[in-house]
């Protein structure tokens, strides 16, 4: 656009940039975050060393015999680690001045300054859990990323193994947030409560665990942190250890095996096979793949991103909406100055691509006055869900692709949307006394 133009209609031009600046800095904020999300899922899935979950297909654990299941699992060659798994929501009593000390049976509500807090709590078997671990000391649990600072000093889960009756070790390796905020420590108390407010077990902290929580917002409503104990142990605090139904007697439940395969096994169609093989071998339990699992979220993201960037989409498309309907104004008020031009013999063709280059000055100006506002709103949407979900994730990403994917989308709006001005613009007709002619 010239000079003499922009100027001339300076304020109409200034609040036009503006609109496009707030809807581009709105486009990079949401589509920024629409990828943040894809890429934080898609990365914590593919981190994780699990090629295949067994799991139950309700809340209740349903998976029996769950250690000797594992443990012939591992037999298999195309196996290179197996683990099983109980999680549990459940509740620990927490002493807040530490001096109390509690046994199997006692009550909460008698015991003053008892807190109890919603936890997440984990049964491994310690030695199959470290063929998933490496040297990091990481491990992933439903695809959150645990790392470790202690570790339990039995390996083959002693307690289970003396069929519930001995060697119990009341091992718990505990959130960090429930460390700091209860200011605990190694080697305290803490007690597994019942749904009758009974003490069902007691526990001594020997480490600390670093998680995706951070200890507040709606997870915090739901889970105050995590804590990892030892299989059987955690089976018979939770009477998972042997339930009675109405088909007999079930033991050593628990509710997923994970399964790594053996690296040698790298094809597709044997990867499925071996599915196939476990899926006729637990009947009534789900199994799947790490690919299935990939495709699951792909689903679930997409529908997140549908509505980030659809959302984005219809804010942008609103201020280009305003930059043509101005542009059309623009054109009405210049009807005169391009009668001239076309008069002096400028073409129609020139007058258009003029008007559309003017619609493009005008929304590139927007653009580059909206991007630090879209980088900065991306951090905040970022903070704000992190805060909102109290989740230790990155909700955003704001990449050049991001930029480059939200401008050329700016650039090709604008293009569409500047048509209609332009051939409004380029089908005014010249004015006749101003056309030359020839001296008779």
């Amino acid at each position: 656009m010239q000079l003499d133009r922009l100027t001339r209609r300076w304020a109409r031009n200034v609040l036009t940039v503006i609109a496009i600046a707030i809807s581009f800095s709105m486009l990079l904020s949401l589509s920024s975050v629409s990828l943040g999300m894809y890429r934080a899922s898609e990365e914590r899935l593919a981190g994780s060393p699990r090629d295949i979950v067994i799991s139950s297909l309700g809340l209740q654990p349903s998976i029996e015999n769950s250690h000797l299941v594992s443990l012939e699992l591992k037999k298999d060659r195309n196996l290179s680690a197996v683990m099983p798994l109980l999680t549990v929501i459940g509740r620990l009593g927490i002493d807040k001045d530490h001096e109390r000390t509690l046994n199997v049976g006692d009550r909460i509500s008698q015991n003053e300054g008892i807190e109890t807090v919603t936890v997440g709590m984990v049964g491994i078997v310690p030695d199959m859990a470290r063929d998933f671990m490496g040297d990091q000391n990481e491990l992933f649990i439903r695809s959150d990323h645990l790392r470790f600072d202690g570790w339990f000093s039995e390996g083959e889960d002693p307690f289970y193994r003396s069929a519930y009756r001995e060697n119990w070790t009341g091992e718990l390796i505990l959130d960090e947030n429930l460390l700091e905020e209860h200011d605990l420590d190694h080697g305290d108390k803490v007690y597994h409560v019942n749904g009758t407010g009974q003490v069902s077990a007691v526990y001594t902290i020997i480490g600390g665990v670093r998680t995706s929580l951070i200890g507040a917002g709606l997870s915090s409503e739901l889970l105050g942190g995590i804590g990892i104990v030892n299989l059987g142990e955690l089976q018979l605090a939770t009477g998972n250890h042997e339930r009675d139904t109405s088909e007999g007697k079930s033991v050593d439940l628990g509710n997923a095996i994970y399964l790594e395969i053996d690296e040698r096994v790298v094809s597709s169609e044997e990867k499925r096979q071996i599915s196939m093989m476990l899926e006729s071998r637990f009947p009534g339990l789900e199994v799947t793949s790490k690919e299935s699992r990939l495709y699951s979220i792909d689903e679930e993201i997409l529908i997140l991103e549908v509505f980030a960037v659809s959302a984005a989409a219809a804010t942008i498309s609103i201020g280009i909406l305003f930059l043509s309907s101005i542009m059309i104004i623009d054109v009405e008020d210049r009807r005169m100055e391009i009668s001239i031009m076309r008069a002096i013999g400028i073409s129609r063709r020139t007058i258009f691509i003029q008007t559309v280059r003017d619609s493009l000055v005008l929304s590139s100006l927007g653009a580059l006055i909206g991007l630090v506002p879209g980088w900065m709103g991306s951090g905040l949407l970022d903070t704000f869900l992190r805060d909102l979900y109290g989740l230790n994730i990155s909700f955003s990403s704001f990449e050049p692709l991001v930029f480059l994917g939200s401008i050329s989308y700016l650039l090709i709006l604008t293009s569409l949307f500047s048509i209609l001005p332009a051939v409004r613009a380029s089908n005014i007709m010249p004015r006749s006394d101003l056309r030359y002619q020839p001296h008779g």
